[in-house]
């Protein structure tokens, strides 16, 4: 299952687990470390370049957009063997964001999102924030109750969902 370079790293790696372990065995797990020096660096600095300024005041939808403009034909998206382009993606996003604009739903709103894991998932996320209103996730495995309480409890107005639980909420 592993070559020999991987067993290697991970025997180094339970080796200083329990060498942290017998020198402060009083700390938790979650305190001791799988990495020495040399590792934490590379992990941290080789092999993660240093962040992108970002502009201040950017939202997320924005950076999505120029994205979007600079490559519009690059996958944007993949999810269980299907994709969109930037280009998909945002057309979907948008056409949500003027259909939710023509329902009055903008900034200072908050729009409440129901969908299982999926393309569509994406799209209405960046949809809700290219609207300017805020998203409340709520799990669609949730009892009908406990999500009617928390879009009472929460006010949003309105629901993005499909069509078998658009009635249910």
């Amino acid at each position: 299952l592993f070559d020999a370079a991987t067993i290697e790293r991970m025997l180094g790696q339970f080796e200083r687990l329990l060498e942290s372990a017998v020198a402060a065995p009083s700390r938790r797990l979650s305190e001791l470390s799988l990495q020495d020096a040399a590792e934490r660096t590379r992990l941290l600095s080789a092999w993660n370049p240093s962040p992108t300024p970002i502009e201040a005041g950017a939202t997320v939808h924005a950076l999505f957009e120029r994205q979007a403009r600079a490559t519009p034909d690059a996958v944007a998206v993949v999810f269980e063997g299907a994709s969109w382009t930037y280009r998909e993606l945002d057309e979907r996003a948008s056409r949500l964001a003027r259909r939710l604009h023509a329902r009055g739903i903008g900034r200072g709103n908050l729009v409440a999102l129901a969908l299982d894991r999926s393309l569509e998932l994406i799209a209405s996320l960046l949809g809700i924030l290219k609207s300017g209103a805020a998203y409340l996730p709520l799990d669609p495995g949730h009892p009908k109750d406990r999500l009617r309480f928390i879009l009472e409890d929460a006010g949003a107005s309105a629901i993005v969902t499909d069509g078998q639980r658009a009635a249910e909420l």
